[in-house]
């Protein structure tokens, strides 16, 4: 009877445990599953960014992403790796635009910076003061067309060495831009304004 007893109190210590440890598993599992999957379709969350608020995303490659955030650039040189801090300022961030090549970031207060590579990044010097904040912008190939708030649209065909000033009315907010060739392409603003341009000459 003894025995009997001792045998059932192991069984069911046995059991017990693994009742807790499948519990345990379940739970660490829900868990990740509640942090990570965002949605149906393979979308997954990014632990890296807990707390901060993103803003705007770029692929230079299949395995190069940046991100940016209010005021940080993040870089990620695989799909599923991690997110390094690569540039840090206090100005807002508002856009990030990369191809293979070019990388730039626009923000508040004239704020624009360029990368060759994704890591290291340096002032865009507009051969001019621009106080105005920076909200979007397109690449084609050589060609960078920058807009903002004033008006603004800034002009590169060199890649960023050289800048001219194409600007709009001045009390006209420019939110991005969009160009399909050299020399085609479309800006649009507020109060529905959008702007077109089929000849940069």
């Amino acid at each position: 009877m003894l025995r009997s007893s001792i045998a059932k109190g192991r069984f069911e210590n046995k059991y017990s445990f693994y009742i807790a440890l499948i519990v345990l598993v379940l739970l660490v599992v829900s868990d990740y599953n509640a942090f990570a999957q965002t949605g149906t379709g393979g979308w997954y969350e990014n632990e890296d960014f807990s707390g901060i608020v993103t803003v705007d995303s770029a692929m230079i490659s299949d395995t190069n992403i940046l991100v940016i955030s209010e005021n940080k650039i993040f870089h990620n040189d695989n799909v599923s790796g991690e997110y390094e801090e690569v540039y840090s300022t206090t100005e807002t961030l508002n856009a990030i635009k990369a191809t293979q090549d070019l990388t730039i970031v626009v923000g508040d207060d004239g704020f624009a910076v360029m990368s060759s590579d994704g890591v290291d990044f340096t002032d865009i010097d507009f051969g001019v003061t621009v106080s105005s904040d920076l909200l979007g912008m397109a690449v084609y190939e050589t060609n960078i067309w920058i807009v903002g708030t004033g008006g603004t649209i800034m002009y590169s065909n060199t890649s960023g060495a050289d800048w001219s000033v194409q600007s709009y009315a001045a009390n006209i907010q420019l939110n991005d831009a969009d160009f399909m060739n050299s020399s085609r392409g479309w800006i649009v603003g507020n109060g529905g304004v959008i702007l077109t341009t089929s000849d940069l000459d």
